[in-house]
C-alpha cells in the first residue's frame, strides 16, 4: 500500500513538474510575438492554452478546468484576475500569473469569445450513476444546512451567466478541488464561501460528480 502511494506522489510530482514547464513554456511563447503585433485569439489557444486546457477546451488533466462553452464574460473576468494578481490561489501563481501578464484586454475578450462558442463536454458514462445524491443539492439545496440551490446563480441546467461560470460537464475532481478551496478560502471567493460552510465532504463530491454528467 505504501508502495502504490508513493508510486502515486512521484506520478503526481512529474505532472505537477511537466506543467509547470508547460506554464513556462506558454508565457514565453507568448512574450516572445513581435512588438505591436497582436495574437490571434484561435493561435494562441492552440499553441498556449491546449497545453492544459485541450483542444477547444477540452482539458484533459483533472488539475485544469473545461473551457469550452463557460460564459465570456466569467472567462475574461478570470484571466483580468490572474493578470493583476487578485486571483492569488496556487493554481493561479503556479500556472496563469504568467501567461495572463503577457495578454492586453483585446486579447482576453477574444479568448473569452472563443471559448464560449466551442462545443461543450460529454461526461463519462461511469460517472452518470454516481450523480444521484448531488440532484438535489444542485436543484433545491438543502434548506436545513442553508445550502441555496446551486442553479439560482449558476443557471437551471448549470450553464452557467454573466460572472457566473458553466460547471455543468466540468471535471468532477477538478470541481472537487476547487469547491473545497472556496470552502476554505485558499481561493477567495466571499460569496461561495458563505455557501458552501455549511456543506461537508461528500456532498461536495457528490455535488461534483453529479455535475461533471451534465451537458
Amino acid at each position: 500500500m505504501k508502495t502504490l502511494r508513493l508510486q502515486s506522489m512521484l506520478r503526481s510530482c512529474s505532472l505537477r513538474a511537466t506543467l509547470l514547464a508547460l506554464a513556462a513554456s506558454a508565457a514565453a511563447t507568448l512574450a516572445s510575438g513581435s512588438p505591436g503585433a497582436r495574437p490571434d485569439p484561435q493561435d494562441v489557444a492552440r499553441r498556449v492554452c491546449v497545453a492544459c486546457h485541450g483542444p477547444g477546451g477540452h482539458a484533459v488533466s483533472p488539475m485544469f478546468p473545461h473551457l469550452a462553452t463557460q460564459p465570456a464574460e466569467y472567462i475574461a473576468g478570470e484571466l483580468r484576475a490572474f493578470r493583476s494578481h487578485r486571483r492569488d490561489d496556487r493554481a493561479a501563481r503556479d500556472y496563469m500569473w504568467g501567461i495572463a501578464a503577457t495578454l492586453d484586454d483585446e486579447t482576453i475578450d477574444a479568448l473569452a469569445n472563443y471559448y464560449a462558442k466551442q462545443t461543450p463536454v460529454t461526461a463519462p458514462v461511469e460517472t452518470v450513476k454516481k450523480a444521484d445524491a448531488g440532484r438535489q443539492i444542485f436543484q433545491a439545496g438543502d434548506p436545513a444546512r442553508g445550502i441555496p440551490a446551486c442553479k439560482s446563480c449558476h443557471g437551471e441546467q448549470g450553464e452557467g451567466r454573466g460572472t457566473f461560470p458553466r460547471i455543468a460537464g466540468q471535471q468532477g475532481s477538478y470541481l472537487q478541488h476547487e469547491l473545497q478551496a472556496l470552502r476554505s478560502g485558499t481561493r477567495p471567493a466571499s460569496v461561495m464561501q458563505g455557501v458552501l460552510t455549511n456543506m461537508d465532504d461528500s456532498q461536495i463530491e457528490s455535488m461534483a460528480i453529479f455535475l461533471s454528467t451534465q451537458k
